[in-house]
């Protein structure tokens, strides 16, 4: 019973501190964010983050492995609720931008391997589940004759760059002035432009 309790009491403390390292983020960013600050904002003692993960790397690890389980969530309910045809590749990248939109902080810590342990194993689980949403979207679409045969690889990477590039830059702020301030909107054209151009080059290789 009492190792029940302490195990209890470990992910408790380990939850706390993960929810407080959103809070410091915003308020001090990345390269303002220590254990003490976070376990102060978490209610807990200095010393509890290194305790519970090891060091600062390993905390923002986790963190940002919980990221990319949420990211997958995401990109798992658009494709599974798009319909056939083009449509369902660019429901998974207009997805992907808006989970970035809506979670800055977390985003861009997911892809900081300089301050993460880019090795550990449920980090590179989570990142490497986070993405089948997208690739059954192109097996699919091969599947229905509208992606080329053999092209998987290079259109997973193509979708991923396109995606990952805007949301990027929307948060660089370039694109203010340039288009409409509305990235759901902007998502959708811009996946369904994609989408649009690797269906023409899939039926172009069907009739050769």
């Amino acid at each position: 019973m009492m190792q029940a309790v302490v195990r209890a009491g470990t992910e408790d403390s380990r939850r706390a501190l993960l929810d407080a390292v959103g809070v410091v983020l915003a308020k001090e960013g990345l390269e303002g964010l220590s254990l003490r600050k976070v376990a102060a904002k978490a209610g807990l003692s200095h010393a509890a983050p290194g305790v519970l993960f090891g060091g600062r790397a390993a905390m923002l690890t986790e963190y940002a492995a919980e990221g990319f389980v949420a990211l997958g969530r995401c990109l798992d309910e658009a494709e599974r609720t798009a319909s056939g045809g083009p449509s369902a590749l660019s429901s998974v990248g207009t997805a992907y931008v808006l989970f970035a939109v809506d979670q800055p902080l977390r985003f861009q810590v997911m892809f900081r391997p300089d301050c993460l342990l880019p090795r550990d194993p449920d980090y590179l689980k989570a990142c490497r589940e986070a993405f089948i949403p997208l690739r059954r979207a192109i097996e699919r679409g091969m599947d229905e004759g509208w992606i080329a045969a053999g092209e998987i690889e290079d259109v997973t990477l193509a979708a991923w760059s396109l995606v990952h590039g805007l949301a990027m830059l929307w948060f660089s702020k370039h694109l203010a002035g340039r288009v409409r301030p509305e990235p759901h909107t902007l998502a959708q054209r811009v996946t369904a432009l994609f989408a649009g151009a690797v269906s023409m080059r899939g039926q172009a290789a069907a009739a050769q």
